[in-house]
């Protein structure tokens, strides 16, 4: 068979799935280009940085090449090979944004090859400013042919699935900060399906795997963020209603309400707490500020080499011993050495003991265990030790089944629309238990070291390395549900505050026109002396800004507060159209857009690749639509 006869094979065969899915030749290019926007996108979404991470090394390269470069370079082709086809009318812009990117490139390869030497974070650097392209790429390749029906039930089925595709215990789903986007992408396209009873089938399935707990839940940045939305939703629907004033108010009020309520029953009590309580929140900052401010002449940052990023780590291999817990547990080694290996061991059954009752009351309904196995768990203690060692280590075994049973009970309870109250009870017990594993760790340890019997150190041994991992692992757990004080709260607004500050402090004293060099680590002397985030910048040599606007700003100066202005000028024309064009879906996708600007004001966000990409993607694509809609003189998409 000849190459020629594959390729016109292959060729005849995409064209039938263009032709199926309504995509005519004049317009296969933009198909192409978005659907592998598209595509990443949702791998981006789903596998986050374990998907972003993809790469390929050349040998004549001291730095990899990441998928969202190589998606970048994909588009650009198909870009060209559109521009070549049909020439666009160059612009003003077409002319400003070139300026723009050799700006970009000039500071990126200044930071790599220039006297500083950075090395490879320069393009690090850079991409925040060159992410974007893919909002320009959004609104070339966008076209509302693309998305016949068949399209929409296929990707409206995808992104239902994947609000809830831990339920069919896969191990990854959309992370957190896109789960109110992906909410209202599959409510606009159901939307948009023709067929009645497959669109309320639809509607009624994302309605009962939506998990709404998460919208509010899993951060104060995402908290803040899809209410802000929630709120410019309900006030933007309710103006393009054609009802009387009176109506409109009583509608908004009642919204309102549902939203009040729904951020206070489904919320995290305590983090709120934190949001309202700024006299706690401003009397912890002065205490932080003064301890810097008298530790920072004498303060030596330690020299640390940068790094471009770090693979992904096991959170298991990367939690020390006391990650979570305010106190570590101490034992003095002084005041018991000389207690014998029995009496030792009579300690760690008595507290073993305590363990089993606090679980007992976490999980009526245990996993894989018996609740018969607990009286004899109990008796079994009470046994004499010089016979009972390897019976007393089946018990300690039995705990760590228990333990499982209440992460396993957490993790449902997370998945939930209950009240974070009943979350925070069931954490006072695990917390009693974890320091009871805690401590019985620190104790086999001293056993061990004072026993001669070779076997009880080989089951000691046997124990500890069981009940580690389910130790570890409440620890991660704990820091997956996000369970913290509202003082754990105020202290990472005070991390983020140290850094701001600092960061400005910098940039009006040395850079403040056209930044810092693109690949210059970013270090805080207060977040160092403060003891905040030592696993990060001690890892990176470097630390995030946690606020992607200061970040613009920081690394460009007046260039990155352009960006942002002309970044808001975008969104209000969004806004503006979607309003005047009584647009729900304008409406609903500008919602989507603005939660995640929001978002951006805490954390890193337009930065990194698996939520830059989505979001400017979207961006564009939003763009496009909206566009399309005034030039078919379309009043509105209310349906």
């Amino acid at each position: 068979m000849s190459h020629r006869t594959i390729t016109s094979g292959i060729s005849n065969y995409l064209g039938r799935i263009f032709n199926r899915f309504g995509v005519d030749k004049s317009c296969r290019l933009e198909a192409i280009g978005l659907f592998l926007m598209g595509l990443i996108s949702f791998g981006y979404l789903l596998f986050r940085r374990e998907f972003a991470e993809c790469h390929i090394q050349f040998s004549f390269l001291d730095f990899p090449i990441f998928i969202g470069e190589i998606l970048i370079f994909l588009c650009l082709i198909v870009l060209s090979m559109k521009w070549k086809k049909f020439p666009p009318k160059l612009k003003a812009w077409h002319y400003s944004l070139f300026f723009y990117f050799i700006f970009v490139a000039a500071k990126a390869f200044w930071g790599y090859l220039g006297p500083s030497k950075w090395g490879p974070l320069a393009f690090r650097h850079a991409a925040l400013f060159y992410y974007p392209l893919f909002a320009i790429f959004g609104y070339t390749f966008y076209k509302k042919k693309f998305f016949s029906q068949n399209a929409i039930l296929i990707l409206s089925l995808l992104l239902i699935i994947s609000l809830r595709i831990n339920i069919v215990k896969l191990f990854f789903r959309i992370q957190p900060f896109f789960l109110f986007t992906v909410f209202i992408l599959a409510f606009v396209l159901i939307k948009a399906y023709s067929l009645r009873s497959i669109k309320y089938a639809l509607f009624l399935l994302l309605f009962l795997l939506v998990p709404y707990g998460a919208f509010l839940r899993d951060s104060r940045a995402i908290l803040v963020g899809n209410v802000t939305a929630a709120i410019f939703i309900c006030v933007a629907i309710i103006f393009i209603l054609k009802a009387k004033a009176r109506t409109k108010v009583f509608i908004l009020g009642l919204c309102m309400f549902f939203l009040l309520l729904a951020v206070f029953k489904l919320g995290y009590v305590q983090e709120i707490k934190s949001l309202i309580d700024l006299g706690k929140l401003k009397k912890q900052y002065l205490e932080s500020k003064e301890l810097v401010s008298d530790t920072e002449n004498d303060y030596n940052p330690k020299e640390i080499k940068a790094v471009l990023y770090n693979p992904q780590i096991k959170r298991k291999a990367a939690l020390p011993v006391s990650v979570i817990e305010e106190k570590p547990v101490e034992v003095n080694p002084t005041a018991e050495k000389n207690k014998e290996p029995e009496s030792r061991l009579k300690e760690i059954q008595a507290s073993t003991i305590g363990v089993i009752d606090s679980l007992e009351k976490l999980s009526p309904q245990p996993v894989n265990t018996d609740l018969a196995q607990i009286p004899k768990a109990k008796k079994a203690l009470s046994s004499p030790i010089a016979t009972e060692i390897q019976a007393t280590l089946g018990i300690l075994e039995e705990k760590v089944v228990r333990v499982n049973a209440v992460l396993e009970r957490l993790r449902k309870i997370s998945e939930k629309t209950e009240s974070f109250r009943e979350t925070e009870d069931v954490w006072v017990l695990v917390k009693k238990a974890q320091n009871e594993i805690e401590q019985n760790l620190a104790l086999l340890n001293e056993l061990e070291i004072a026993t001669e019997d070779v076997e009880l150190t080989k089951a000691i041994q046997e124990f500890r390395n069981k009940i580690e991992d389910p130790f570890l692992n409440i620890r991660d757990t704990r820091y997956k549900l996000r369970v913290r004080k509202a003082s754990d709260a105020r202290g990472n607004s005070i991390f983020r505050i140290l850094i701001w500050r600092d960061a400005l402090i910098q940039l009006i004293k040395e850079k403040p026109l056209l930044g810092f060099d693109f690949g210059k680590p970013f270090r805080s002397r207060g977040i160092e002396i403060a003891g905040f985030a030592g696993g990060e910048w001690g890892r990176d040599g470097w630390i995030a800004f946690h606020n992607s606007y200061l970040a613009l700003v920081y690394r460009a100066g007046i260039v990155g507060m352009l960006y942002i202005v002309f970044m808001v000028i975008f969104l209000i024309k969004i806004i503006k159209r979607s309003i005047c064009l009584r647009s729900i879906n304008g409406i609903l996708l500008s919602g989507a857009i603005i939660s995640i600007l929001m978002y951006a004001n805490f954390a890193v966000i337009l930065e990194l690749p698996y939520y830059a990409i989505p979001f400017w993607s979207l961006f564009g694509v939003t763009f496009a639509y909206l566009n399309e809609l005034m030039g078919k003189g379309v009043s509105s998409d209310i349906s």
